[in-house]
């Protein structure tokens, strides 16, 4: 594994999250700070978040890199 790697695997980064507003997404966002937040709902978090209103259309994420 290279470093990276595993600063990725810590922090969540490159990773997207459906639904951080939801249930169990705002601990997830919070323990993972470079994660981002994907949905009609902005989180609690201080994460990144990417505004979508509905799944038929996610040309939002094109840029997500």
């Amino acid at each position: 594994m290279t470093k990276a790697h595993d600063v990725a695997a810590a922090t969540g980064k490159g990773t997207i999250l459906f639904g951080g507003s939801g249930f169990l997404g705002p601990y997830i966002l919070e323990n993972n700070p470079d994660m981002i937040s994907v949905g009609r709902r902005r989180p609690s978090t201080s994460n990144s978040h990417i505004q979508i209103d509905n799944l038929a259309n996610l040309d939002a994420l094109r840029d997500v890199a």
